[in-house]
């Protein structure tokens, strides 16, 4: 991977043509996982970012990112609600595409009086 986070990727030529570096995200990561690939689904491939949210660990954590375990790494679904919550996500996203109420609204009968301005 160069500096611009492309990998270089051989031509038939054997010429390297620059291909964007892959992009993971925290749903294509085992429930555990190391900080490291956790960094990447977080701020992408830019070893520049990746560094820098590493080094920012301790006050993520105390700020109220989930501790890793020494064995497993870190629990991957509390990471992401952990950012969710950080930055104003409800717990629990409404459901898309769906009718949540189909009974129509209903009318009120005005009364007599008028109410012109």
């Amino acid at each position: 991977m160069n500096q611009a986070g492309l990998l270089n990727q051989p031509q038939q030529g054997g010429e390297a043509l620059p291909r964007r570096a892959v992009i993971i995200t925290l749903d294509e990561l085992p429930l555990f996982a190391e900080d490291r690939e956790i960094a990447r689904a977080v701020v992408g491939a830019s070893a520049e970012k990746i560094s820098h949210w590493l080094e920012s660990l301790p006050l993520l954590e105390r700020d109220g990112l989930p501790k890793k375990h020494p064995v497993y790494g870190r629990y991957v679904p509390a990471v992401r609600q952990f950012y969710d919550r950080r930055y104003g996500l409800p717990a629990v996203m409404p459901q898309q595409g769906g009718r949540e109420n189909e009974k129509p609204w209903p009318t009120r009968k005005r009364g007599g009086g008028s109410s012109a301005p």
